[in-house]
């Protein structure tokens, strides 16, 4: 199936307060979909609708041909759905190694007994996720930091940080939340150039959320335009530039 993701007549209300209205669209395999609109526009409410954070209202989220309407946040991860939030993440009191480690739980097949007295099948799944762990700093270029508290870090380097907690489960779909929040434009750009050079690695998905034009433009093979909870528009980034509807709502006009 060329689609990975289809969304159907999704609604998100909130009592009268229609934060996604009608909202249809679909996701192709290893395909880059940015997601613009004004502040209220329901662009968040729209992933936290995808991925379990709120039971949809209505509508229908059919992913890698499987139904996932309405499943919880925390089935996403095994069915190949990670995410990042607006708000950073991370465990700023554990080392970089420790918080990637984190994200790749859904792999140690052990119980808390195992865990507690650290079987030697605790320590089997442990090794394997560390040096995974590794893999992945290395891919990103954070090895140096290995061993350093969160905390510690500069704002742009824990960006990367949650960027690879997502990362190391080997998703199909990753929806991003505005990553480039509270960066430069040039850690920004760092940042985008890097999620794309590792989508392109791993070969999933991604849905970005972000207000940053030029690394929208420039990174989305296609973009979906939100105003009120609904679709304005969907295309090209050549095209919703030059759409009157989207430069009147969003772009700011002549």
């Amino acid at each position: 199936m060329d689609h990975i993701l289809e969304v159907e007549h999704l609604k998100m209300y909130f009592g009268g307060v229609k934060a996604v209205d009608d909202l249809s669209f679909y996701v192709k395999q290893n395909e880059l979909l940015g997601v613009i609109g004004p502040n209220g526009s329901g662009k968040t409410t729209m992933f936290n609708a995808l991925t379990g954070v709120y039971k949809p209202t209505d509508g229908k989220i059919t992913f890698n041909g499987a139904d996932i309407t309405g499943q919880p946040l925390d089935s996403m991860v095994h069915h190949g759905i990670s995410r990042t939030f607006q708000n950073l993440r991370v465990f700023k009191a554990m080392t970089v190694l420790d918080n990637i480690m984190i994200g790749d739980s859904k792999n140690i097949k052990t119980n808390l007994l195992d865990a507690v007295i650290r079987t030697p099948k605790f320590r089997k799944y442990e090794r394997e996720s560390r040096e995974k762990a590794r893999e992945l700093l290395s891919l990103l270029g954070l090895s140096k930091w290995e061993k350093e508290y969160v905390g510690s870090l500069p704002y742009g380097i824990q960006k990367r940080i949650e960027f690879a907690r997502a990362v190391i489960v080997d998703p199909d779909l990753l929806l991003l939340d505005e990553p480039a929040a509270g960066l430069n434009s040039k850690e920004a750009e760092n940042l985008m150039e890097l999620i794309l050079y590792v989508k392109e690695k791993m070969g999933f998905a991604v849905i970005l959320i972000d207000h940053n034009m030029k690394i929208m433009m420039s990174s989305a093979e296609r973009i979906l335009v939100m105003e009120s909870g609904r679709e304005l528009a969907v295309g090209l980034p050549v095209e919703i530039q030059n759409d009157p509807n989207v430069i009147n709502a969003y772009l700011g006009g002549e």
